[in-house]
């Protein structure tokens, strides 16, 4: 019940919101009258002007180390003492109860003062760390809860119950603790000890038990969260470890595959324990991390939930709902078209509705919760499985690497390529790959997630399924990856000079190993599998083009043509002015780039045709101008004139 719906309606005085951390608040009946005195009210709410005889609610803060503007928690010792009301003192005698944190006053015609006070006590009680421990106990658990939720929300769900029943069984002593902060939905998420307050006042809880011998000091310590909690388990690597003086020997991360920076650098023997659909923390997350742990020697494993029928009987489990009622759920949900022929859910049920077709059961909504619980694990979604149990004890009593899934191929693209060719796999379960195969033939390959890889199309390899192998098994694509000839489609330019840059285009051009003009070797770069260039080179003459390949002999691109180098034959004349006129004869003229006079002087110029171009003799021009022609494949002298008008 929240403080408010324990007051009167309409008794609110004051409308400000405050913190949950305030529990705080002004509340009064009647109207002001005449003859109003003054209500004090010191580390609570309620003070005031109010009429003699007026009834007025008053309501102490939840600590005296807080005030209304607090936002969150004040900075404290991580094993500092909470505080929690002790009584009123003051003029308490005209309180209806002094001992009550949220009480009333009759007024008297005078002013009234009256002060909370607070008392210490111990920062582990319940709810805020839930213990379990068995008479005998070997080792401890410290089991941490996801977001928005609590110790007791999470210690009360059937999945859990069963698992901390099982540990208790085995010897466990079990710790459920809560985050600190109850305006923050999740854990203290600062990666380093010395900021997070979360992972100090664990530290600080397993102190405290072994100070009061609940516990001995050299009792191992196992990790075990839940979503959000998990994410805050992986914090706790080898340094966090030692600074804090908390020694963990293995970790559990249920629901979670932890924080990525962490799984690079934790050696912490860690087991992944992950829903087969969740939503919010994909199997390719929890692959991943299960990857970066084995590639690092650090012994980790996987287990996943698998969805299951829902059977009659099924909700039972539930405490509060009976054989009967469960059965009723179920035809229910069957009815409403949410079960398949198996008894399987049909749709995620975090999104499916199935609450609307629930029948009318007593004490329903507060059940409701445990049910939905009930209903993500039937789905396998964000949710404790049955089959988690077990396995955090194994990996426990013996913490080794291990691969249980094979991988699953679920396709590839391109679906034809040459030998070369990159192709991206898809797929699952992609942990400690081992090799990948086209047709039974190895390649080199690159593993970029849980559920891609990319491979290379090895040398020789004729068309056939695509394999990926793990210890645990092999994973065979259903369809066939075709294999295509390195053969080359287009030449471009079919003719050119000397350096001339010719583009060859087509597929299977890769390990390119040379490119020949009529034999004779050219310099070439490989652009892509289906792309290279070359350039003619010195000494060339017509004939085929050659593409040569580690796998192929000479592919043949063409027949390629040689043009002659620029030659000049002649000047129209020896003997201009300036403004003049003046045509350079010759041969593979077409391609010039610029006319020089005396080597620094530009002449503006037009190419005419492939033998001639005119230039115009610039006003700059000496008495006598050597004239040189420049192309892209190299220049020449054309000869000189006499410039009669030149000034020098």
């Amino acid at each position: 019940m929240s403080l408010r719906s324990s007051f009167p309606a309409g008794a609110l005085r004051t409308a400000r919101t405050l913190s949950p951390l305030i529990a705080g608040l002004g509340l009064a009946l009647g109207s002001l009258g005449a003859g109003a005195a003054q209500l004090a009210v010191e580390l609570g709410h309620g003070s005031g002007n109010y009429a003699a005889g007026e009834t007025v609610y008053i309501a102490a803060n939840t600590s005296d180390l807080l005030t209304e503007d607090d936002a969150a928690r004040p900075e404290m010792p991580a094993n500092g003492m909470q505080r929690i009301f002790a009584g009123w003192t003051g003029d308490a005698e005209f309180l209806d109860d002094p001992l009550s944190p949220r009480t009333s006053i009759l007024m008297p015609d005078h002013p009234v003062s009256v002060s909370a006070t607070y008392k210490d006590v111990s920062p582990w009680i319940t709810p805020s760390v839930l213990t379990y421990f068995p008479p005998e106990h070997h080792s401890v658990i410290f089991f941490f809860h996801g977001i928005e939720s609590c110790s007791w929300c999470l210690a009360r769900r059937p999945t859990a119950e069963v698992f901390i029943e099982e540990a208790v069984s085995r010897g466990f002593g079990v710790i459920v603790p809560e985050k600190f902060d109850p305006l923050d939905d999740t854990w203290d998420s600062e990666l380093e000890p010395s900021a997070n307050f979360d992972m100090q006042r664990m530290s600080a809880l397993r102190h405290d038990l072994v100070a009061r011998g609940v516990i001995h000091a050299d009792e191992p310590v196992h990790l075990v969260g839940v979503s959000a909690g998990g994410y805050f388990a992986s914090l706790f690597d080898e340094s966090a470890q030692a600074e804090l003086d908390f020694p963990v020997t293995t970790m559990t991360l249920m629901l979670s595959p932890g924080y990525y920076p962490k799984m690079t650098e934790t050696r912490v023997p860690t087991l992944l324990a992950q829903a087969r659909n969740d939503s919010l923390s994909t199997l390719e997350m929890g692959v991943t991390a299960h990857n970066l742990l084995l590639q690092r020697g650090v012994a980790a494993q996987m287990v996943v939930g698998r969805a299951m029928p829902v059977y009659p009987e099924y909700f039972a489990a539930v405490d509060g709902v009976t054989a009967t009622a469960s059965r009723e759920i179920v035809a229910a949900l069957d009815a409403g078209g949410f079960l398949d022929s198996a008894g399987f859910l049909r749709d995620n049920p975090r999104t499916s509705g199935w609450e609307q077709v629930l029948p009318p059961i007593e004490d329903l909504a507060q059940t409701i919760s445990d049910i939905r619980s009930m209903m993500f694990q039937a789905y396998a979604e964000h949710s404790i499985m049955d089959g988690f149990a077990h396995r955090v004890f194994e990996f426990i009593e013996q913490p080794v690497a291990r691969v249980d899934y094979a991988p699953r191929v679920i396709g590839f693209e391109p679906a034809t390529g040459t030998e070369g060719t990159p192709v991206t796999i898809h797929g699952e379960f992609f942990v400690d790959v081992q090799a990948v195969e086209f047709n039974g033939q190895p390649t080199t390959f690159v593993q970029l997630t849980g559920d891609q890889l990319v491979a290379y199309v090895p040398q020789g390899v004729s068309a056939g399924p695509i394999s990926v192998t793990n210890s645990a098994g092999d994973g065979v694509s259903t369809g066939n990856f075709g294999v295509l000839a390195a053969e080359v489609d287009s030449m471009e330019p079919a003719s050119g000079r000397e350096s001339t840059v010719v583009v060859i285009s087509g597929s299977g051009l890769v390990d390119v190993t040379g490119v020949t003009f009529n034999g004779l070797a050219a310099s070439f770069t490989e652009i892509s599998a289906g792309k290279l260039t070359a350039s003619v080179p010195k000494g060339a003459t017509d004939g085929p083009v050659l593409v040569n390949t580690a796998s192929t002999g000479g592919i043949y691109a063409g027949e390629f043509d040689v043009l002659p180098p620029p030659s000049v034959s002649g000047l129209s004349t020896d003997r201009a002015m300036i403004g003049d006129l003046v045509s350079i004869y010759g041969d593979s003229l077409g391609d010039t780039t610029d006319v020089l006079l005396n080597g620094s002087i530009n002449a503006p110029f037009t190419v005419i045709s492939d033998s001639e171009v005119v230039f115009e003799v610039p006003a700059n021009a000496q008495k006598i101008s050597g004239i040189r022609v420049f192309t892209p494949y190299g220049s020449i002298s054309a000869g000189s004139i006499y410039c009669k008008n030149c000034s020098r």
